[in-house]
């Protein structure tokens, strides 16, 4: 089974204010076309505990910022084995399409099939 995650971040009270002020990251994120199918909330860069995500389903990874949460989370993906794809035009990263970019290319270095 094919699923569209979305992973958000509840940062108000997270180290992404601590270390890094981001107090209206999410307050920037437009409301959805598309309703996904599994939404995770999380508190760091990636999730605490993938146990919620079924080996045996297909995953399409898309979000921001690229070049970190979604690159953490593809990594990690990647790492324990999930089936999934980075959907690189549903992307983006806070700081630019420079941001974007160098995220996009570094997802392609190092799992290169599964960067689409």
């Amino acid at each position: 089974m094919l699923h569209t995650l979305i992973i958000l971040i509840l940062n108000k009270t997270t180290f992404y204010v601590k270390y890094e002020n981001w107090y209206d990251c999410i307050d920037k994120v437009e409301d959805l076309e598309f309703c996904p199918d599994v939404v995770i909330e999380k508190y760091g860069y990636g999730l605490s505990d993938y146990a919620c995500l079924n080996k045996a389903d297909n995953y399409d990874i898309i979000g921001f910022n690229t070049d970190a949460c979604v690159l953490k989370i593809a990594l990690d993906l990647f790492d324990k084995g999930y089936n999934f794809r980075v959907l690189t035009d549903y992307c983006y990263s806070s700081e630019g399409l420079d941001h974007h970019l160098n995220g996009v290319e570094l997802l392609k270095r190092l799992i290169s099939k599964a960067v689409v």
